[in-house]
């Protein structure tokens, strides 16, 4: 009975030291996993932190120009799926809009400017709001320039007058 007391003892330490190391095994890379390619694009490599960034500025635009955005889990993953798409084929249209001279008319710088006073005046603690957004007020600025400036090139691309079936 004291070798089966004992067995179980030593079977239990195992388990729970199994356990322990599985858990910092199985740990994500956060890191990683925000360096990941989401789409490559002319050789361009585009990163998840990329979209995050592209995916959060467009949440914070529709959110302050009263917009609803999504708030459940599965409607966040169904946003977040159809905004992938939409980046990855802005990124695109924008590769084709430089490859063929395409530039857009009228480049909305002053629009990054506006969407960040509009952010400010709806938001009273603004950094803390970006802060919940994952972004500091230089990091939004940038992902609100690429936000902006992808915007322009689609908007130059569906407004040139070229066959744009091959693009949808």
């Amino acid at each position: 009975m004291k070798l089966f007391k004992k067995f179980i003892c030593v079977l239990f330490c195992a388990m729970i030291a199994l356990s322990a190391c599985g858990c910092s095994v199985m740990k994500l890379n956060a890191e990683k996993d925000l360096s990941s390619t989401v789409a490559e694009i002319d050789g361009q490599k585009y990163t998840k932190q990329q979209f995050l960034d592209y995916y959060n500025a467009a949440i914070i635009v529709y959110e302050n120009y009263g917009y609803t955005v999504p708030t459940s889990a599965e409607d966040v993953k169904a946003y977040k799926e159809s905004m992938l798409t939409e980046y990855v084929e802005n990124i695109a249209i924008k590769s084709y809009c430089e490859a063929n001279g395409i530039e857009p008319e009228k480049r909305e710088t002053d629009a990054v400017e506006d969407l960040i006073k509009l952010v400010q005046e709806k938001q009273s603690d603004y950094s803390a709001y970006l802060e919940g957004y994952g972004f500091t007020e230089e990091t939004f600025k940038t992902a609100l320039s690429e936000y902006v400036t992808l915007s322009d090139y689609y908007s130059a691309f569906t407004s040139a007058d070229i066959d744009h079936s091959f693009m949808f």
